[in-house]
């Protein structure tokens, strides 16, 4: 992969946001960039450090599990320090770092668990991971269990997980059981397909993407979705989407499907659309992709309140992650409305709830 620009001098951390608020200046409303800019102290921001990681390529990063070595000094002896962050992680934590690692190597759950017992990481188990970001080489000791890359691409991958705190978040709620569960299905196939695309794209095309909708339902594995939404920052002529319904996916030449380039008006209303692909706190990284928050997908819920399937979405949700998001208002809700969220979930959570248990549900998160 080629850095997101090219020619970013050492310890010049603002120069790519410069760059980029100067490519969107005419493109997108967001001001986020810009904003970026105003501050002092660049490291403040972590996303300041992640742009300026994507245009070095000799820049890496090492993470170490459980360490009792504190490799800041050995690094400024002989190279550059940038950066260090310390991230307490759950047992559940690090099956999913493990399950985006080795995507589609391991091919059963039991197997990326069997991965996991060889490498010593135990369940229950909680984990100090410090990721050091830094240029230069570093002697690490013999007996140390540890994270690295090997190349551009993966500095890419590991720096825009550990510096992104909505991707950590990811990483603690996901259920990796239930998504092996999806494996092979629709969600999952057109993802596949999808990314293989997105892999060949540049950096800045990257930037323009983000994938909403239903996908956010299936990565916590709380349920399988029927399609894959993208959106993208601006419409211009090169065009971003894919056809859902054939095996064609082309992400650079789709002017038919303008529709995936256009978020809901619901969605305007609380999170300016040209923001969600930009500003951080709106998205996370799986597999390099971003996709907006859980929060996000939960809020556009809100907005549909005269559909029951929004109702039954946000009820599971919260029943399978511990969280509490508000369902919409209840000025609709009569018997069929009910009747209709009884079918919804069996249809998609194969669960057969009375219509008493349905009532004392909306009334417990209303």
């Amino acid at each position: 992969m080629k850095p997101l620009f090219g020619n970013i001098k050492r310890y010049d951390f603002m120069e790519p946001i410069r760059k980029l608020e100067k490519y969107y200046e005419n493109k997108s409303k967001s001001t986020y960039y810009k904003e970026l800019l105003e501050n002092k102290d660049p490291l403040l921001n972590e996303d300041i450090l992640l742009y300026y990681l994507k245009c070095r390529k000799d820049a890496k990063i090492l993470i170490t599990i459980n360490s009792k070595n504190d490799y800041k000094k050995d690094i400024e002896k002989t190279g550059q320090f940038y950066y260090r962050k310390m991230v307490d992680m759950s047992y559940n934590a690090i099956i999913s770092l493990h399950y985006q690692m080795l995507y589609n190597k391991a091919e059963r759950y039991e197997d990326l668990i069997k991965y996991l017992n060889v490498k010593g990481f135990v369940k229950g188990k909680r984990y100090k991971m410090i990721a050091y970001f830094y240029e230069g080489s570093i002697s690490i000791e013999d007996d140390e269990k540890y994270i690295a890359n090997k190349d551009f691409d993966e500095l890419i991958f590991y720096s825009q997980i550990f510096l992104n705190n909505n991707s950590l978040e990811l990483l603690e709620k996901q259920n990796i059981r239930k998504l092996y569960n999806f494996k092979g299905k629709n969600c999952n196939k057109i993802f596949d397909k999808v990314m293989k695309v997105y892999n060949g794209l540049e950096q800045i095309e990257r930037n323009n993407l983000i994938i909403t909708g239903s996908f956010i339902l299936y990565l916590y594995g709380i349920r399988e979705c029927n399609d894959v939404d993208i959106k993208y920052v601006y419409l211009n002529d090169t065009k971003y989407g894919f056809d859902n319904k054939t095996d064609e996916v082309d992400l650079r030449n789709i002017g038919a499907f303008e529709d995936y380039g256009i978020l809901h008006s619901s969605e305007e209303d609380f999170v300016p659309y040209y923001d969600m692909p930009i500003n951080s706190n709106y998205f996370m990284y799986f597999m390099n992709f971003k996709v907006s928050t859980l929060d996000i997908q939960m809020e556009s819920k809100k907005y549909r309140s005269k559909h029951p399937r929004a109702f039954v979405d946000i009820i599971y949700v919260n029943m399978q992650t511990g969280l509490k998001y508000n369902i919409p208002k209840t000025e609709y809700v009569n018997m069929k409305f009910i009747k209709t969220m009884r079918f919804f979930f069996k249809k998609y959570y194969k669960m057969d709830l009375s219509i008493e248990k349905i009532k004392y549900l909306i009334l417990l998160y209303k």
